[in-house]
């Protein structure tokens, strides 16, 4: 493998002969303006705006108004062209958006985990003026942001020779900016991201700039977000015999007038066609009207680089990872697969770097100074915040990712997280822990404050033989404890999976864990018989419980409320059949007691009219009095 250079750039001798206070002290300087603007706010972004631009108007921010006569000054024809540009530029954002999908998954039954793309609340889109007016950064900025959903984005462009850029501020307005402000420099940045008296603060900023603006995005990335560190464009062609080397010679010049210090490189696989690239290179310069940047640029930083195959060629190019690389051989697809890096790529003679650049609908803010080994440009992605959520749904499930999470935080010595999972261990599943002390707040039921009887019980059983018998096993009167409220619950058995295992009194012992650890109104997994006194005249809380419910009344009489305000008298021997219902139980009477057994099993997850019902038992019973 062997690589020739045909011309080298001469930058390194350029930059050995400059002396060491010839160069302004940039990070200084974007430090100053921005502490500057950190302390005074719209005091200093004027004072700046007037040292850097001769700026100062009573307002930087353009009303509805002023954009109005803009627009009406700029020839149709541009505003045509914008349009169809923008039109682009939002067609491949809109496909970028519809490339990034939400999803949910269920890790295992009952884990459910999944990913949301939320976009950015606010953005600083900030659009060069300088030696060029860039109305294609507004497509590429405003609009690509508009199209992931950001709900407010401020535009910044400076002044144009003490003038308000009018192409510019048109792209801007049709991109989708919400404010506009002619302001440029680091104090435009500055502004947007700490937010002064009249510039709103904004949570990320993206767009390209001069080395002052990039710095100011540098120093100020953290407090909030970027785009990208940008540097000098870049151009890397790659060439073979085929290519024209007239067309070669216009497209790395056409990238050597962004600036002095662009570096326009070709690798190429034949000799004739490099050294005529070269050669029509300074004929074009003879008349090209950016000649005096473009010229600098192509002698201080243009390489032409003979490969012996177009497989070197692009091996070479990887090692660059330019920003911009055009492919003019033979097969260019072939690209898409022997290269890696490079912030975007243009297929064949008829594609170039100035199509992405201004008009062909991809975004042409990208990653330079070799980044593109590690990152890629701006895109929709930028402006949405890919977020993750999780829900456990199984106690068996919660009950087992405690065990795991228990082990998992102890291994790393963090007991606090791994109590986090102990406590669910404990309570789903039955796991017991030193630390973790009785919380039982119920107490045994005084039965002789009631007017009912003692409830029995009888659970039955097999012998040894097969024959049915009555168990032991468990006591035969219900086990009632009384509520801090006074109601009394007797947790009458209870299951956690089915089909129910009834084998070697499995169901018995699931029993026996919940009676020392009390589930909640339901199981999500079993069901749950439970009988319930209610002291005379007591009303519950309205609540709903997402599960099939089975209620008899034992004795008494009970108001079945319902949030609609809809009521039934339930009478002894009565039953409701409640799927998901938002509810209330009333005692009847002022002097009895009404008892009331239930048989509770779980249900999927309920949607009425698009939304999702969920347990909930802190509501109060609306306007029940009133209906009395």
């Amino acid at each position: 493998m062997a690589r020739t250079h045909l011309k080298r750039p001469a930058s390194a001798k350029s930059t050995s002969k400059a002396t060491n206070g010839s160069l302004p002290d940039v990070p200084r300087i974007v430090k100053d303006v921005i502490d500057s603007v950190r302390r005074e706010g719209d005091a200093a972004v004027q004072r700046y705006s007037e040292q850097f631009d001769k700026w100062s108007p009573s307002s930087f921010k353009l009303s509805k108004e002023d954009i109005d006569q803009v627009i009406a000054r700029v020839p149709e024809q541009v505003i045509k062209d914008i349009k169809a540009v923008q039109s682009n530029v939002r067609k491949f954002a809109e496909a970028q958006l519809n490339s990034i999908k939400e999803f949910e998954i269920e890790m295992a039954p009952g884990v459910f985990l999944g990913q949301k793309n939320n976009p950015i609340d606010s953005v600083g889109a900030y659009i060069p003026g300088g030696r060029y007016p860039l109305l294609a950064s507004a497509h590429m900025t405003i609009l690509t942001a508009k199209v992931a959903g950001v709900r407010n984005v401020v535009a910044c462009t400076p002044p144009a020779a003490g003038e308000i850029p009018l192409a510019t501020v048109a792209a801007m307005h049709l991109a989708g900016a919400d404010e506009i402000f002619i302001l440029g420099g680091i104090q435009a940045v500055a502004a947007m991201a700490i937010g002064t008296e009249t510039v709103p603060k904004v949570d990320f900023i993206a767009g390209p700039g001069n080395a002052f603006v990039a710095e100011a995005k540098r120093q100020l990335f953290g407090q909030i977000g970027i785009d990208l560190f940008a540097g000098p464009t870049e151009v890397l062609i790659v060439a073979d015999e085929t290519a024209d080397p007239y067309m070669i010679a216009t497209d790395l010049l056409s990238q050597a007038e962004h600036g002095p210090d662009t570096p326009a490189v070709l690798i190429c696989t034949s000799a004739e066609v490099a050294e005529s690239a070269i050669k029509y290179c300074d004929d074009q310069l003879a008349s090209l009207k950016t000649a005096a940047v473009a010229s600098v640029s192509w002698r201080d930083y243009g390489e032409v680089i003979l490969a012996d195959t177009v497989d070197e060629a692009y091996q070479i190019a990887d090692e660059f990872a330019s920003e911009h690389v055009q492919i003019l051989t033979a097969n260019p697809r072939e690209a898409l697969i022997k290269m890696q890096h490079y912030g975007a790529l243009f297929l064949g003679p008829m594609t170039c770097v100035s199509f992405g650049d201004k008009c062909i609908g991809t975004n042409h803010v990208l990653p330079t100074k070799h980044a593109a080994r590690y990152t890629g440009g701006l895109w929709v992605g930028k402006f949405l915040r890919t977020v993750t959520y999780q829900e456990v749904k199984s106690a068996q499930a919660s009950g087992e990712l405690g065990q795991l999470c228990g082990r998992a935080a102890r291994v790393e010595l963090f007991e606090g997280h791994a109590r986090s999972g102990d406590i669910r261990a404990h309570r789903y599943i039955g796991d017991k822990f030193e630390w973790i002390k009785p919380m039982d707040n119920k107490t045994p039921a005084d039965n002789a404050r009631k007017d009912l009887r003692t409830i029995k019980r009888f659970v039955t059983t097999h012998t040894s033989e097969g024959t049915t018998t009555f168990s032991d096993a468990l006591p035969e009167d219900a086990p009632f404890q009384t509520l801090p409220d006074n109601v009394d619950f007797a947790l009458c058995y209870a299951t956690d999976k089915f089909p129910v295992n009834l084998n070697d009194e499995a169901d018995i012992e699931t029993y026996r864990h919940y009676t020392e650890n009390l589930p909640g109104i339901t199981l999500p997994t079993g069901t749950v018989l439970r009988v319930v006194d209610i002291p005379p005249g007591a009303i519950s809380p309205m609540h709903r419980t997402i599960s099939l419910d089975y209620g008899v009344v034992l004795e008494g009489e009970i108001d079945l409320i319902l949030d609609s305000g809809e009521k039934r008298v339930m009478k002894r021997g009565d039953i409701s059949v409640q799927r998901g219902t938002n509810h209330a139980w009333k005692n009847r009477s002022e002097k009895s007691w009404a008892r009331m057994l239930y048989v509770l099993q779980p249900a999927t997850s309920l949607r009425v009219a698009g939304q999702e019902l969920r347990d909930n038992s802190t509501h109060t019973i609306p306007g029940y009095e009133e209906r009395e």
